[in-house]
């Protein structure tokens, strides 16, 4: 006849029993843990990296268009520069002209011969604003064919007053007479002169320089208010 288990054994047998339970629930836990937790993490790391990518598109965008609107706005302070220096060569020929018409008006009123050092600050003055004018042309090609033309125009005018300026300096120099030094200052038709009838005056080219220098003041000026606007 068999004995029965004893009471000591099956307590044996059920600790181990429940031991091994709580293994398998504890490995089962930490592996279900450990599950959620790579797959969590994988799935921050996701976003995060989606996040960074994002960032790094805005940036570049802002990067770009903080470039472009620096390079814009420097080429449009240049060209306003630029329209600004026209503007004041043209008034400064203004006053150029200014001058010469007052002293071509002096010397046909009063009668009276050219005095060699008044005749030498006009060719002075005049050879400045021509010399000037070269660079104004090449600049002048930000403002359009209408204010370059113009102001290729002004500069030939220069140069011609210039060159009769010059003639009259050095007329004065060998003792020419006074009348027909006059005459080269304030006679408009050349062949009004007493002789060299082919020969450029002052007065002549003056009545061309006032439309120039406003044709490019008004032109200059339009382009910038269009530029603003």
């Amino acid at each position: 006849m068999r004995s029965r288990p004893s009471l000591n054994f099956i307590k044996r047998v059920l600790t181990r029993v429940s031991i091994f339970i709580c293994i398998v629930l504890v490995v089962s836990s930490v592996g279900l843990f450990t599950k959620l937790f790579f797959e969590k993490t994988i799935a921050d790391l996701t976003f995060a990296t989606g996040i960074m990518a994002t960032a790094t598109i805005v940036l570049a965008g802002l990067t770009y268009w903080n470039i472009h609107s620096r390079n814009a706005q420097e080429k449009r302070d240049r060209k306003e520069r630029l329209l600004n220096e026209i503007i004041e060569w043209a008034i400064d020929v203004l006053k150029l002209n200014s001058d010469l018409n007052s002293f071509t008006e002096y010397v046909r009123l009063e009668f009276i011969s050219v005095s060699s050092p008044t005749i030498d600050k006009l060719y002075s003055d005049t050879m400045a604003f021509r010399d000037k004018g070269k660079s104004i042309k090449i600049i002048s090609s930000v403002a359009g064919d209408k204010v370059n033309n113009a102001a290729s125009e002004l500069q030939n005018e220069l140069d011609k007053i210039a060159g009769v300026l010059n003639d009259i300096r050095f007329k004065i120099e060998v003792g020419e007479d006074p009348v027909y030094l006059s005459q080269l200052v304030t006679t408009k038709d050349a062949m009004m002169l007493d002789r060299d009838v082919n020969k450029d005056t002052v007065a002549r080219h003056l009545e061309n320089i006032a439309p120039l220098c406003n044709s490019i003041i008004e032109e200059a000026a339009k382009i910038k208010t269009e530029d603003i606007s």
